[in-house]
């Protein structure tokens, strides 16, 4: 049986009631295995943002099931979603949201102490650290360090807490096009190394290269014959 760490099943969401309201997603499946490299790509208001928020239980769809794990997350609370989304997801941005005052390992901590798990949180850090290449610039404070640095300690901190999906929303969109084919290619080979899975969502899919599954919205839905292929 396929290990599936993300199973999308029907998903519909509206904003909104009556006449006002807006469809921004219509009858959404797919499913990800573990380790695999996935992207969602679409034009502007296709649905992308939407859809990243349904994946990482930041909003709940008005019909369908998100599963993760194995989990149908539609049967969690609040708090249990909460706790759920800590533990199970990482989240990278095209802002990095650094805190300023925190120097790049405390940063990279953060999400651990959050949660409350802090036994060898610190040696995991610099080992991360180490495997972007930040070794020398660890003890800096966040607002000391470049762009493309900083978007690399905040894949950094996304998997610290050895999340089952780490969720990348435009995670070059800031970055000049050297810093971005660096954190590309540095996204990649945390998915070949730690066997990591990465779901993106990018207006530029080329930059990306080769990648496991690509799902293309239009108007809220997955285009026609990107749908098979998603499944694969």
């Amino acid at each position: 049986m396929a290990d599936y760490v993300l199973e999308v099943e029907n998903v519909d969401k509206v904003y909104g009631q009556g006449e006002t309201s807006v469809q921004a997603l219509r009858n959404i499946s797919f499913r990800v295995r573990k380790g695999e490299f996935m992207l969602i790509v679409g034009s502007s208001g296709s649905g992308k943002s939407t859809l990243l928020n349904m994946i990482g239980l930041l909003d709940r769809p008005t019909k369908g099931k998100v599963i993760i794990d194995g989990i149908d997350t539609s049967t969690l609370n609040d708090n249990q979603l909460s706790t759920f989304r800590n533990s199970k997801l990482g989240f990278i941005f095209q802002f990095s949201n650094l805190l300023s005052d925190l120097t790049v390992l405390e940063n990279v901590i953060l999400p651990r102490k959050i949660q409350g798990t802090l036994e060898n949180a610190e040696e995991e850090a610099r080992t991360l650290l180490r495997t972007v290449g930040l070794e020398s610039q660890m003890h800096k404070f966040a607002n000391k360090i470049s762009g493309g640095q900083a978007q690399r300690v905040a894949i950094t901190r996304a998997l610290i807490n050895k999340p089952t999906i780490v969720l990348a929303d435009e995670p070059t969109g800031n970055l000049d096009s050297l810093s971005a084919e660096t954190t590309v290619h540095l996204l990649k080979s945390l998915n070949r190394k730690l066997n990591q899975t990465f779901i993106v969502v990018t207006h530029d899919s080329p930059q990306f290269g080769d990648v496991d599954k690509v799902v293309t919205l239009k108007d809220g839905k997955i285009v026609e014959g990107e749908l098979e292929a998603s499944m694969i």
